[in-house]
Protein backbone atom coordinates (compact mmCIF):
# COMPACT_ATOMS: atom_id res chain seq x y z
CA UNK A 1 0.00 0.00 0.00
CA UNK A 2 1.56 3.47 -0.92
CA UNK A 3 2.15 5.60 2.13
CA UNK A 4 0.00 8.63 0.71
CA UNK A 5 -3.12 6.38 0.40
CA UNK A 6 -2.12 5.17 4.05
CA UNK A 7 -1.98 8.20 5.49
CA UNK A 8 -5.00 9.51 3.70
CA UNK A 9 -7.00 6.47 5.04
CA UNK A 10 -5.93 7.39 8.90
CA UNK A 11 -6.21 10.64 8.57
CA UNK A 12 -9.99 10.65 7.20
CA UNK A 13 -11.14 7.64 9.73
CA UNK A 14 -9.46 9.53 12.90
CA UNK A 15 -11.89 12.55 11.62
CA UNK A 16 -14.66 9.84 11.63
CA UNK A 17 -13.82 8.89 14.90
CA UNK A 18 -13.51 11.53 16.25
CA UNK A 19 -10.27 11.08 17.54
CA UNK A 20 -8.56 8.09 17.84
CA UNK A 21 -5.99 8.48 21.17
CA UNK A 22 -2.62 6.52 20.50
CA UNK A 23 -3.44 4.40 23.47
CA UNK A 24 -6.82 3.07 24.38
CA UNK A 25 -8.20 5.17 26.93
CA UNK A 26 -8.29 3.25 30.17
CA UNK A 27 -12.63 4.05 30.14
CA UNK A 28 -12.50 2.30 27.13
CA UNK A 29 -10.41 -1.06 27.81
CA UNK A 30 -12.35 -0.99 30.91
CA UNK A 31 -16.01 -1.12 29.06
CA UNK A 32 -15.10 -3.12 26.18
CA UNK A 33 -15.02 -5.81 28.06
CA UNK A 34 -18.77 -5.51 28.15
CA UNK A 35 -18.67 -5.80 24.18
CA UNK A 36 -19.16 -8.87 22.05
CA UNK A 37 -15.84 -11.34 21.08
CA UNK A 38 -15.97 -9.46 17.69
CA UNK A 39 -16.45 -5.80 18.31
CA UNK A 40 -14.23 -6.26 21.54
CA UNK A 41 -11.08 -7.70 18.95
CA UNK A 42 -12.13 -4.36 16.58
CA UNK A 43 -11.67 -2.17 19.49
CA UNK A 44 -8.37 -3.87 20.10
CA UNK A 45 -7.49 -3.93 16.51
CA UNK A 46 -7.78 0.04 16.33
CA UNK A 47 -6.24 0.88 19.39
CA UNK A 48 -3.94 -2.07 20.47
CA UNK A 49 -2.97 -2.85 17.63
CA UNK A 50 -3.13 1.00 15.42
CA UNK A 51 -4.26 -0.76 12.50
CA UNK A 52 -5.82 1.93 10.08
CA UNK A 53 -9.52 1.37 8.82
CA UNK A 54 -8.23 -0.15 5.53
CA UNK A 55 -6.20 -2.91 7.00
CA UNK A 56 -8.52 -3.90 8.78
CA UNK A 57 -11.18 -3.77 5.87
CA UNK A 58 -8.88 -6.10 4.59
CA UNK A 59 -9.03 -8.43 7.27
CA UNK A 60 -12.36 -8.85 7.77
CA UNK A 61 -13.27 -8.45 4.04
CA UNK A 62 -15.53 -5.59 4.48
CA UNK A 63 -15.42 -1.97 3.31
CA UNK A 64 -13.53 0.77 4.59
CA UNK A 65 -16.21 2.71 5.19
CA UNK A 66 -18.41 -0.16 6.99
CA UNK A 67 -15.22 -0.79 9.55
CA UNK A 68 -15.31 3.48 10.27
CA UNK A 69 -19.17 3.18 11.41
CA UNK A 70 -18.59 0.59 12.95
CA UNK A 71 -15.65 1.41 15.82
CA UNK A 72 -17.91 4.95 15.66
CA UNK A 73 -21.04 3.04 17.41
CA UNK A 74 -19.19 0.39 19.66
CA UNK A 75 -17.19 4.06 20.90
CA UNK A 76 -20.47 5.44 21.05
CA UNK A 77 -22.11 2.24 22.82
CA UNK A 78 -19.26 2.17 25.99
CA UNK A 79 -19.16 5.81 26.46
CA UNK A 80 -22.67 5.91 27.40
CA UNK A 81 -23.36 6.90 31.33
CA UNK A 82 -25.61 4.09 31.63
CA UNK A 83 -23.12 1.54 30.33
CA UNK A 84 -20.77 2.80 32.86
CA UNK A 85 -23.48 2.08 35.51
CA UNK A 86 -23.85 -1.38 34.52
CA UNK A 87 -20.14 -2.14 34.90
CA UNK A 88 -19.89 -0.12 38.30
CA UNK A 89 -18.83 -2.84 41.26
CA UNK A 90 -21.17 -0.80 43.29
CA UNK A 91 -24.60 -1.49 40.86
CA UNK A 92 -27.19 -2.69 43.17
CA UNK A 93 -28.67 -4.52 40.01
CA UNK A 94 -29.27 -8.37 39.89
CA UNK A 95 -26.74 -9.64 38.06
CA UNK A 96 -29.21 -11.08 35.44
CA UNK A 97 -30.34 -7.16 35.01
CA UNK A 98 -27.23 -6.63 35.18
CA UNK A 99 -26.65 -8.87 32.10
CA UNK A 100 -29.71 -8.03 30.10
CA UNK A 101 -28.56 -4.22 30.29
CA UNK A 102 -25.14 -4.98 28.89
CA UNK A 103 -26.32 -7.60 25.87
CA UNK A 104 -29.12 -4.93 25.19
CA UNK A 105 -27.11 -1.74 25.36
CA UNK A 106 -23.17 -2.68 25.12
CA UNK A 107 -23.46 -5.59 22.41
CA UNK A 108 -26.23 -3.81 20.27
CA UNK A 109 -28.42 -7.40 20.68
CA UNK A 110 -32.13 -7.63 20.05
CA UNK A 111 -34.39 -7.76 22.03
CA UNK A 112 -35.65 -11.47 20.71
CA UNK A 113 -32.48 -12.63 20.95
CA UNK A 114 -31.75 -11.93 24.43
CA UNK A 115 -35.66 -13.70 25.65
CA UNK A 116 -34.87 -16.47 23.22
CA UNK A 117 -31.39 -17.23 24.69
CA UNK A 118 -32.59 -16.60 28.14
CA UNK A 119 -35.73 -18.61 27.62
CA UNK A 120 -37.93 -15.45 28.66
CA UNK A 121 -40.88 -13.72 26.87
CA UNK A 122 -40.09 -10.42 25.19
CA UNK A 123 -42.13 -8.83 26.99
CA UNK A 124 -40.11 -9.63 30.39
CA UNK A 125 -37.25 -8.38 28.65
CA UNK A 126 -38.63 -5.53 27.60
CA UNK A 127 -39.74 -4.89 31.50
CA UNK A 128 -36.04 -5.25 32.77
CA UNK A 129 -34.62 -3.01 30.15
CA UNK A 130 -37.54 -0.15 30.72
CA UNK A 131 -36.45 -0.62 34.66
CA UNK A 132 -33.49 -0.59 33.66
CA UNK A 133 -33.60 2.88 31.83
CA UNK A 134 -35.59 4.54 34.95
CA UNK A 135 -33.28 3.11 37.66
CA UNK A 136 -30.26 4.98 35.66
CA UNK A 137 -32.62 8.21 35.79
CA UNK A 138 -33.34 7.88 38.94
CA UNK A 139 -29.37 7.27 39.88
CA UNK A 140 -28.73 10.33 37.82
CA UNK A 141 -31.07 12.50 39.93
CA UNK A 142 -29.73 11.21 43.27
Amino acid sequence: MPLIDSLRMDQMFAHTARHVPAEMDPVLRYRARALAPEDRLLVELVYDKHLSVRQIARLISQSPGSVSRRVRRIRTRLYRPLIGALLDPACKLSADYREIGLEYFAQGRKMRSIAHQRNITLTQVRAVLDFIRGWHRGALRA
